[in-house]
């Protein structure tokens, strides 16, 4: 199976020191499958940039998502949202696992009815896991099996949209056993767009810093309505999911690239390196640098395999 566009990839990767991400089964600008991919083992740390679902079909796979330890085993699911920082990522020698990787963009356009319930599901507080039973597990591998002939068979007229009707229907499969079939009101899912939005503008902005007004004149609102959609549809404040964003790549500059803390603080759009590092200290508990140094030490224990 050839991929049809490999513009853009999934996953951020460190700037030195980490192979190449392996070639999707299937790609086009919204969508990537990966049958079987072991590459995020050989990784000392990278980015999630797009919503991921990752099945577990043998083996286990152990990991820290934006600090949090993970383990998804044999039968489980993880589902992962834009903007999550994986590190310390180890499998068994027997992990296989099917990877599908979504934009938000087209997660709105296929379960729009349903996308109330996607947000409670994807945007909790704790890394989201869920087991699925023999029933589950064979709605999945007969999935990704048509989904393989759809891709084997070189006559199939419209492949991306056969591709995009498959992959609605699992997630509103997903949708129905995860989110106890829920459904919601028409404001309901007007709000619930509204916070999609938000965290797509986030997720957009090189410089994710700035203050709840500027992301709520973007969005054509009031901040104190920007703030009752967040708390109402995550819990969380506006503000926290600024920092959320914020230092995910804050973490990431300075654990998976060789800017100096200048150059961070610059391109994070930051007055001066010095308010970066007050700024960082209040969430990490020390300093820009003083983190590196502790990631490098880290990183040179570990033993070579």
């Amino acid at each position: 199976m050839n991929p049809e566009n490999n513009s853009q990839l999934p996953i951020q990767q460190p700037t030195c020191g980490t192979p190449n991400f392996p070639e999707p089964d299937y790609t086009d600008e919204d969508v990537f499958i990966f049958n079987n991919i072991r590459a995020l083992a050989d990784s000392i740390s990278a980015r999630i940039v797009m919503n991921t679902l990752l099945l577990c079909t043998q083996g286990h796979i152990q990991f820290a998502a934006n600090g949090k330890s993970v383990t998804v085993s044999q039968g489980q699911i993880f589902m992962c949202p834009p903007n999550t920082y994986l590190a310390d990522t180890m499998v068994s020698i027997d992990f296989e696992c099917k990877t599908l990787c979504l934009t938000n963009r087209i997660i709105q356009a296929l379960i729009r009815p349903y996308i109330g319930i996607w947000n409670s599901i994807v945007y909790g507080p704790a890394p989201i896991i869920y087991d699925l039973d023999d029933i589950d597990m064979l709605f999945v591998a007969r999935l990704f099996d048509i989904v393989k002939l759809s891709l084997d068979h070189k006559r199939t007229k419209y492949r991306k949209d056969v591709i995009h009707s498959l992959i609605r229907g699992a997630l509103i499969g997903l949708c129905g056993f995860t989110g106890d079939g829920r459904q919601v009101s028409e404001e309901s899912v007007f709000t619930k767009d509204l916070f999609q939005r938000f965290l797509d503008l986030l997720q957009r902005s090189e410089v994710k810093h700035r203050s709840v007004k500027s992301y709520a004149t973007q969005l054509n609102i009031s901040s104190k309505y920007l703030a009752v959609t967040c708390k109402k549809n995550s819990g969380r404040t506006a503000l926290s999911w600024i920092d959320e964003y914020t230092m995910s790549d804050a973490v990431y500059y300075l654990q998976s690239t060789s800017l100096s803390i200048k150059e961070v603080s610059n391109k994070m759009g930051f007055p001066n390196p010095s308010f970066f590092g007050r700024y960082f200290r209040l969430h990490k508990g020390v300093s820009p640098l003083a983190f590196r140094k502790r990631c490098q030490a880290q990183s040179k224990a570990e033993p070579a395999e």
